[in-house]
């Protein structure tokens, strides 16, 4: 696959991820959640000072036919500074998305 190909591939999964955040938090504003551009350092998904009190997370996204969630997760993690570390992957021909977090962060979340 050529490289253009693969980054619209990863496009359109950070945009998907976007509108599903969107979609779940009908309070905030398109420019409250974002895609990064391709090939940019950083989160695959900016969020506003708004957003972030609502979704803490730094959120890698991986589309393909081979996804590594748990690598991906590492990603996150690499670029995350005091949010949950969180990676969503889907493979190419199928509808679901998945995440992986930290257990620890899971157990966290479910505790408070």
């Amino acid at each position: 696959m050529k490289s253009s190909s693969c980054k619209a591939k990863g496009r359109k999964g950070q945009q998907d991820i976007v509108k599903m955040l969107l979609e779940a938090f009908p309070q905030l504003a398109e420019g409250d959640i974002r895609s990064n551009p391709m090939g940019s350092q950083g989160e695959d998904i900016i969020l506003s000072p708004e957003a972030r009190k609502l979704i803490p997370m730094s959120i890698e996204v991986k589309r393909g036919k081979a996804i590594n969630l748990i690598k991906a997760c590492k990603q996150a993690e690499y670029y995350c500074k005091d949010y949950m570390p969180v990676a969503v992957g889907r493979y190419d021909h199928d509808k679901q998305w998945y995440a992986c977090v930290r257990l620890e962060d899971l157990i966290r979340s479910i505790t408070i």
